[in-house]
């Protein structure tokens, strides 16, 4: 008896992942979309009883504007904390890829190319939050937001 697959099948492998992953991201939209709408019939519902909805806290620097999604999602996290984790995440696995051409391949040549690539693209991002617009700088507007 043979035990060996067939030449077509090692395609089937990443068309999976393909369908898998759109089929993953189609559920999360259509989650989100469930949940906003269950959000929205709830605070129908307390308006229809005569309770007023909790309103969402408006900090000073909002102006009064409640938060976006893109807020409640990262939070209180500032931009150069992101900038700087995400340049140092790049570095690591700049570093990790570099690694690992030099250990199987013994060419540090290309190690150093494509490594080194990863590694200096996450220490430019790195370095790039320290030169960000700092905590007095530029302002941002939230959709909605009356511009003075």
């Amino acid at each position: 008896m043979d035990n060996t697959f067939p030449s077509w099948v090692i395609f089937l492998i990443p068309i999976a992942g393909i369908l898998g992953g759109v089929s993953l991201a189609g559920l999360g939209i259509y989650a989100g979309i469930r949940r906003r709408e269950f959000e929205h019939r709830e605070r129908l519902a307390m308006i229809e009883k005569g309770v007023a909805p909790p309103v969402a806290a408006a900090t000073p620097e909002s102006d009064g504007v409640l938060p976006t999604h893109a807020d409640v999602w990262h939070g209180s996290e500032d931009r150069e904390a992101r900038l700087r984790r995400g340049g140092f995440i790049l570095m690591a696995i700049g570093f990790g890829i570099g690694f690992m051409i030099w250990t199987t391949s013994h060419e540090p040549g290309a190690a150093m190319g494509v490594g080194g690539f990863l590694m200096i693209l996450g220490a430019a991002i790195f370095l790039s939050s320290y030169f960000g617009r700092g905590s007095g700088g530029g302002t941002t507007t939230t959709p909605g937001a009356s511009r003075r």
